[in-house]
């Protein structure tokens, strides 16, 4: 099973090469994600149950997308043309069934309905999505859909960056962009399943420390030698503050790129690579099963 999990997660970096930051753990919901990028349709099956497909996962082109239609026609809701390509990154989560659980490994017993989703979706939106643009380089909207049996679709909610274009160089700022730390103004909108939008407007401030004080420090700390596990972990000393320019309250939060349920006492955000426990819920210097001489702590 588990060795069966490992090549599934190896097989699809090494066909797509894709770095996916998902809002939840995909197996918390389903056995076999599906993700759909450029050319190729990738099936996760760490059980390896299905005909025609082993070590965790099977890579289908675009060529062969008739041999499953079903899967194929699932993604459709996201764009009617798939091929010769598609231009960009699809994931689907087929959820984990009553009958899907009786043999699930990996959630024995545990179903997902769509009732469960739907909920998530709500929270999501209520708690997440005001400020789930603040830290992300790339992405500039997120939309939440809903489609019906017929078809239809139903937008829950979406939220955007609410800037000029020249806003993406400075969201994308890090150690080897060749710029100084960036300060700028960033309005976030958003708006749930009611349509009446608002605008959150934030002042954001990059902050760099020395490399080489920032190593002393953390050896003084651990007692140990940490420059050769950051420079393999490709880590620098590089957070961000997200600091509200309206008068709304705001409890500030830690994140890694994404929000943390983690809550700082302060009336800003902060932004870090901060080592986290595999469901993020917890920081793992917190973790009592950690050694002292763990990389994480």
């Amino acid at each position: 099973m588990e060795s069966g999990f490992a090549r599934c997660i190896m097989y699809v970096e090494r066909m797509l090469n894709v770095c996916i930051i998902a809002f939840l753990m995909p197996y918390q919901v389903t056995d076999t994600p599906h993700i759909l990028s450029g050319d190729s349709l990738v099936i996760f099956d760490p059980h390896e149950r299905f005909e025609k497909i082993n070590e965790g996962g099977v890579r289908i082109p675009s060529q062969d997308f008739s041999t499953v239609r079903d899967q194929i026609h699932a993604f459709q809701s996201v764009d009617a043309h798939l091929t010769p390509s598609f231009g960009g990154t699809a994931i689907r989560l087929p959820l984990r069934t009553p009958e899907d659980a009786k043999w699930s490994q990996i959630k024995p017993g545990v179903s997902t309905s769509v009732a469960q989703i739907s909920d998530l979706f709500s929270q999501f939106i209520k708690q997440e999505l005001p400020t789930v643009l603040l830290f992300l380089k790339h992405i500039k909207s997120i939309e939440l859909r809903v489609v019906d049996a017929k078809g239809e679709t139903t937008v829950m909610g979406k939220a955007w960056i609410d800037n000029p274009a020249d806003i993406g160089a400075l969201r994308c700022f890090s150690l080897h962009s060749g710029y100084p730390p960036p300060r700028y103004p960033l309005s976030i909108a958003f708006q749930g399943s009611s349509g009446n939008a608002d605008v959150r407007n934030w002042f954001i401030y990059h902050a760099l420390a020395p490399e080489d004080e920032a190593a002393q420090y953390l050896e003084k700390q651990y007692c140990g030698l940490v420059r050769e596990q950051l420079t393999k972990d490709k880590l620098y000393p590089h957070i961000v503050f997200a600091t509200p320019l309206d008068s709304k309250h705001t409890v500030g939060r830690l994140f890694t790129l994404l929000p943390l349920p983690v809550c700082t006492g302060f009336p800003l955000h902060i932004n870090g690579i901060f080592a986290l426990t595999p469901d993020r819920q917890n920081l793992r210097n917190d973790d009592p099963g950690l050694l002292n001489d763990s990389p994480d702590r």
